[in-house]
């Protein structure tokens, strides 16, 4: 079933930035049926006034729920929902003046999402494929927490043109300081075993890694990481992952191939030479997946350990 959410933001009467979310539809909400409908209707409204209506005669048209409240007033992670059994929810989460609208797909189910901005500041969504700039009066449409106004699908199907889902700017996303030490402790580890690293970014986000090292014998070898949800760079078990499958998957034979296809490759090396060369670089993917976890938390107690030290001496500075 293919549910969909409307969401805008707009100032109250303090100035403040807030998030007003509709009931969530159920059936029919991509862009190929009512989501067409929906996207339409969102691109008219200018208030919050219209924004209560539109989902009102929206309901009306297509789904029938006569719910009291069809909009409310979007809780935020600092002030969360609260149950009658103590358990807290929220909506959305502000970090560094970005706005992650999508903290939680399991918890916020719907498949599309369409988002305005009624106010007169550009504001940064994070998604998992960027962090990118709504404009006064645009709007972004998101599969789950995919942005998808840049890339013109949606669930694998060419967006109508005629639609007319504008392209959005990008951001740089601004980690916390608890994803930076990750990262930071990923690197350092990659950089134990004898990588070097380069961080790929898209769309304003750290979304993978190239890390490479040289054979005993002298040939460059490049492993790439790349996630499609950026955040799974700064999740250990994802990187432990990946780094199983590039160990698993690698073949000394096909590429004892490709690299001599080189005639400087084959007046280098003969096959005996090649066929030991990329036998030992096979082990050392192979420790790397082995004992990658095991290094990261040394590495990581480490450097709290430092950290602890670096807070003790300005104290007595």
């Amino acid at each position: 079933m293919h549910r969909g959410t409307f969401i805008v933001f707009l100032k109250d009467e303090n100035d403040k930035l807030v998030v007003w979310k509709s009931t969530e539809f159920n059936g029919g909400m991509g862009l190929d049926n009512h989501g067409k409908d929906a996207f339409e209707r969102l691109k008219k409204v200018k208030k919050l006034s219209d924004f209560k209506q539109m989902i009102i005669d929206f309901d009306k048209d297509f789904f029938d729920y006569r719910e009291n409240e069809m909009c409310y007033l979007a809780d935020e992670k600092h002030e969360p929902y609260i149950d009658e059994d103590g358990d807290a929810f929220y909506d959305y989460v502000q970090e560094n003046n970005q706005f992650d609208l999508f903290y939680d797909t399991s918890y916020s189910s719907s498949s599309s999402y369409y988002v305005k901005n009624l106010s007169d500041e550009n504001i940064p969504i994070i998604c998992s494929n960027g962090t990118f700039i709504i404009k006064p009066n645009q709007i972004i449409v998101t599969d789950y927490d995919e942005c998808i106004n840049n890339i013109k699908f949606s669930f694998d199907k060419e967006i109508d043109e005629k639609l007319g889902i504008e392209e959005l700017e990008t951001i740089n996303y601004i980690e916390s300081d608890e994803e930076k030490q990750i990262l930071d402790n990923i690197i350092k580890t990659l950089e134990d075993f004898g990588y070097r690293v380069d961080i790929i970014t898209r769309n304003g986000v750290k979304c993978g890694m190239e890390f490479e090292k040289w054979t005993s014998g002298g040939v460059d070898m490049i492993e790439n990481i790349e996630f499609e949800d950026f955040r799974d760079l700064y999740d250990i078990d994802s990187i432990q992952r990946e780094l199983q499958d590039i160990s698993n998957n690698f073949s000394v034979d096909e590429e004892i191939d490709l690299h001599r296809e080189g005639s400087d490759y084959r007046k280098a090396f003969t096959i005996e030479e090649s066929l030991k060369d990329f036998k030992e670089y096979e082990k050392d993917l192979e420790d790397l997946a082995t004992y990658f976890l095991d290094k990261y938390a040394r590495i990581s107690k480490e450097n709290e350990k430092n950290k602890d030290i670096d807070i003790v001496d300005e104290m007595f500075d």
